[in-house]
């Protein structure tokens, strides 16, 4: 067995729940019988708001230009290695050159200074220094000095020879701090440990004048974890080192060994900016050096973050200047992760240009005309060669088959649509990517199960709200809403809020507004609980759900207070036919949940002018010259119950209970009540009831007449009816209702009858702007009375009850929309109209005691039957205006005209005041009789 899911929901009477399907009953304060189609038909206002494709495929040609631009840098780097190597080279060979030189010179100046003198020959040692054997030379020089005590070694040998042993022990030093192992401390500092004994001794060793050691000491320093002591060698250069392509050498050099991105580099460049004088190539070089410092951060940020940005507006003008082809096609990708599309365009199209073969540029141009939905472009840019060649253009043409399904799917070309998925899934787009569009295709085809199921799979594989949303309206199409929200994935968001905004959407349709309203507040709960875990998503929903959430509901549950009046006539003889009601009335509504309490009291005027002693009364013995007033007053109380059940497997089932007591007149007291139940199907609609209600045709039928000298009264006529009511839709616009009833009367004294009534008809939806729904269609109306009870002498019940009464007509029904500040409806029929009354006999009961002894037989009463034709018309006019958000105005007009029934009019106006504001006007609010304010709770449905 099904589980069964019981809701308690809005308590409109069936007129509400059957407000778009069987139509605004009309039925008159004095008549049994309608003269108003039942027919009326509103276009079900559920709009799809179709999910859009994710038509996302993901591109990596960014992470490519990336690694291109990186890849370029680290060319140009190995090409600054390269330079400031054979830099170093040339100063070191250009020392070397001048060491040799200024050897030669000393050499040659001492051989001339001592030239044509007697005494040493100090060529042998100065041999030995060019030869750099300095042990030799040292024990040559003591051997020279033992020979010739008297002999003074030149000041230029002796400073030859410190200069050399200088250079020794550097190069030694040099040499130790170069071999250490990397990772062992102990012998790095060991090793360092030199070196920094003859940066100390000999700092004009490490300075301009010998830039090349001064490079090689601070290289090895940073190496071995020295950096603060490696960057004082650094600084010594800045800002006035001269040549200034010496300190650009040093500048690059630095960046290797200090890291580019360090401070102390920072600090070496503000050096240089500020004090340094460069020539034109040192100047040219220092801002390359510059450009590839910031193109390197640039390229290892991330393309969407914000130093990728402002890295690409800040180089915007070198990129130009060094008409960098990769740098402008990575600008162009960190441009487009920020969703600047036209300044991604121009980036890529400057790329382009300058490298026009590289086909980077042109598959971000064609990412941007694929985001564009330019499929045309889209197109030109793949039927190039080199793109068209590039592997990365087959997730592009994927992405491209899927915006052609979004736009068949658009075009409502479903089949088209699906083919081009199939193509995209053959270019390399997954199911996953291609499932919501495939889903929402077979939606379109009419293939709700397919696409419940497509679905329903993808959100059990991950809760995203369009696939809640697409397997709630397939769902709702297959007519299977509450199957759907007893499943455990429709407990919560985001698949719960689409099942509640669909329900209350179709509620609203069926102008079931309290409910409606209620599911409506469940859905946006939904929201709010969502974005107490994921505000965005929680957004989205938001903005999802509002296409299908009915709108100005706000306020529509609010309990509320009214009074008004009614004035009725009912035309016919005095005494006897005619009736003029004055019924000043309050009624009070209020809500329990969903459930809703109507509390109605009248205060009832009855005036049937002045009764006299008609020829039967004479006959029995009362007194011709006997009158009476014809004017009553009553009192009545109603009270009655809205609510319906949710039953998963039948739908819902609307009902009411209503319990009502008139009290005066002739009759007294009486109770009366009634049924109803109802509902909407796939179809149309339906609904069924049984009530026990007075007969307001006369003072008679109502309260009953008092029979003077018999201390009795006869009359007092209630009628129990069956019934059942339905609608049918035939097409898009045309809908037909059959209604059938079956009545008993009983009275006080009043002989019995029964009756039978048929109404059919046929409406068209003309579908007319400002209007819920405009009908015009043909009406067919059959009523048949056992007896006739059209009389009223005693016995009889003084009602309208033909024998034959068939009427043949054209009827309109109009209602202008819902939800806005006031709201117009109305019924109206013309036709021609048949009926016939059989002969009654007079005294059809059994008399009084006090006139016992009347020889019935003798008294002459019978009355002869009658037949009338011709034409009928009954116009009914509703009206509600909203004057603040806590009041309202309405007024209802009826008029109804049929041979044989005289003439009928009434007419109601009441103002009704709500205890909470109100948003809007809506059908609920409207009169629709002339007893009821709003709904109804004395009538058969």
């Amino acid at each position: 067995m099904k589980p069964v899911r019981v809701r308690s929901t809005i308590g409109l009477g069936l007129a509400a729940l059957l407000g778009t399907g069987c139509g605004l009953i009309a039925q008159t304060s004095l008549a049994q019988q309608s003269n108003v189609s039942g027919v009326q038909r509103q276009a079900q206002g559920i709009s799809v708001q179709r999910g859009d494709a994710d038509a996302q495929i993901t591109q990596r040609s960014g992470e490519q230009v990336q690694r291109k631009v990186q890849q370029d840098l680290l060319r140009r780097q190995r090409d600054v290695q390269a330079a400031t190597l054979a830099a170093r080279q040339r100063a070191q060979y250009a020392l070397q050159r001048e060491n040799v030189q200024q050897q030669v010179a000393g050499a040659d100046a001492n051989l001339q200074a001592n030239q044509g003198k007697p005494g040493v020959d100090d060529r042998p040692l100065w041999n030995l220094l060019r030869a750099k054997r300095l042990t030799q030379f040292d024990q040559q020089l003591l051997r020279t000095r033992q020979q010739f005590p008297d002999w003074a070694p030149p000041e230029g040998l002796l400073a030859e020879r410190v200069r050399q042993q200088q250079d020794l022990d550097i190069d030694q030093a040099l040499a130790k701090a170069g071999n250490a192992k990397a990772g062992d401390a102990a012998a790095s500092s060991a090793s360092l440990e030199p070196l920094l004994q003859v940066i100390q001794h000999y700092p004009e060793q490490f300075s301009c004048t010998r830039i090349d050691r001064l490079w090689r000491g601070a290289e090895l320093l940073a190496k071995a974890g020295r950096g603060d002591q490696a960057l004082t060698l650094y600084r010594s250069v800045f800002p006035d080192c001269a040549p200034s392509g010496n300190r650009i050498a040093t500048l690059y050099m630095a960046q290797q060994s200090l890291g580019a991105d360090s401070a102390a580099m920072e600090q070496l460049i503000a050096l240089e900016a500020a004090g340094g004088k460069r020539d034109a190539d040192s100047e040219t070089k220092f801002v390359r050096l510059q450009y590839d410092r910031s193109l390197t951060r640039m390229a290892a940020a991330t393309p969407d973050s914000d130093t990728a940005l402002q890295l690409t507006q800040q180089l915007a003008p070198q990129i130009e200047n060094y008409r960098d082809g990769a740098a402008a096609t990575l600008s162009g990708w960190i441009m487009l992760a920020h969703r600047r599309s036209d300044e991604a365009e121009i980036w890529f199209q400057r790329a382009s240009g300058w490298m026009p073969a590289a086909v980077d540029a042109q598959l971000g141009l064609l990412q941007i005309r694929l985001e564009r939905k330019d499929i045309a472009g889209a197109e030109q840019l793949l039927a190039q060669p080199g793109v068209a060649a590039d592997p990365r253009a087959r997730a592009q043409r994927a992405r491209l088959s899927m915006l052609r399904a979004d736009e068949l799917n658009l075009q409502k070309d479903y089949a088209a649509s699906l083919r081009a998925l199939d193509e995209a899934e053959r270019f390399g787009a997954t199911p996953q990517q291609t499932g919501q569009l495939r889903g929402w295709n077979l939606y379109g085809s009419g293939r709700y199960e397919q696409a419940s199921a497509l679905f329903a799979a993808q959100y059990r594989s991950k809760h995203e709200a369009r696939t809640a949303e697409g397997w709630a309206l397939s769902e709702s199409a297959r007519g299977r809403l509450p199957e759907l929200s007893i499943m455990p994935e429709a407990q919560e968001a985001p698949l719960q809020a689409y099942v509640s905004a669909l329900e209350s959407q179709q509620l609203y349709y069926r102008k079931q507004f309290i409910e409606a309203y209620a599911l409506q507040k469940q859905a946006e709960q939904n929201v709010t609980q969502t974005a107490l875990s994921d505000g965005v998503a929680a957004q989205e929903l938001g903005k999802s759900l509002q296409s299908y959430l009915p709108k100005n509901l706000k306020g529509i549950d609010s309990a509320s207070i009214s009074t008004g009046f009614t004035l009725s006539n009912h035309a016919g003889a005095n005494g006897q036919g005619h009736l003029e009601t004055l019924a000043p009335a309050v009624r009070a509504e209020w809500m329990d949940g969903t459930r809703q309490y109507n509390l109605r009291l009248r205060q009832l005027t009855l005036n049937a002018e002045t009764i006299r002693a008609d020829q039967v009364a004479q006959a029995i013995g009362v007194p011709a010259s006997y009158q009476a007033s014809g004017r009553v007053n009553a009192q009545e109380l109603w009270f009655s119950v809205d609510d319906s059940l949710w039953l998963t497997s039948l739908g819902r089932i609307s009902w009411q209970a209503a319990l009502g007591a008139t009290d005066g007149g002739a009759g007294g007291s009486d109770v009366y009540g009634q049924l109803s139940a109802g509902q909407q199907t796939a179809w149309g609609s339906w609904s069924a009831y049984a009530g026990s209600n007075p007969v307001r045709d006369s003072l008679l039928s109502w309260r009953g007449l008092s029979l003077p000298g018999s201390g009795d009264y006869w009359g007092d006529v209630r009628r129990n009816t069956l019934g059942v009511r339905s609608l049918m839709q035939l097409s898009k616009d045309w809908s037909m209702s059959a209604n059938a009833e079956l009545a008993g009367f009983s009275g006080h004294n009043v002989q019995s009858n029964r009756s039978v009534a048929l109404d059919l008809g046929a409406g068209y939806n003309f579908k007319l702007a400002g209007f819920d729904y405009f009908n015009i269609g043909p009406a067919l109306h059959y009523l048949h009375f056992d007896n006739n009870q059209n009389q009223y002498s005693w016995g009889l019940g003084g009602y309208y009850s033909p024998q034959r009464s068939l009427s043949t007509g054209i009827a309109s029904q109009f209602m202008t929309l819902e939800g806005q500040s006031s709201q117009l409806s109305g019924n109206l029929e013309l036709g021609w109209n048949s009926s016939g009354e059989s002969a009654s006999s007079c005294l059809p009961v059994g008399l009084p005691a006090a006139f016992a002894s009347v020889n019935r037989a003798a008294v002459n009463c019978g009355y002869s039957g009658s037949r009338d034709s011709g034409m009928y018309a009954h116009v009914q006019l509703a009206m509600v205006k909203r004057l603040s958000e806590r009041w309202q105005i309405g007024a209802l007009g009826d008029l109804n005209v049929t041979p044989g029934r005289d003439r009928q009019y009434a007419g109601m106006l009441f103002v009704r005041y709500f205890f909470s504001a109100r948003d809007a006007v809506f059908s609920r609010d409207l009169p629709k009789n002339t007893r009821d304010f709003y709904g109804q709770m004395d009538d058969g449905r």
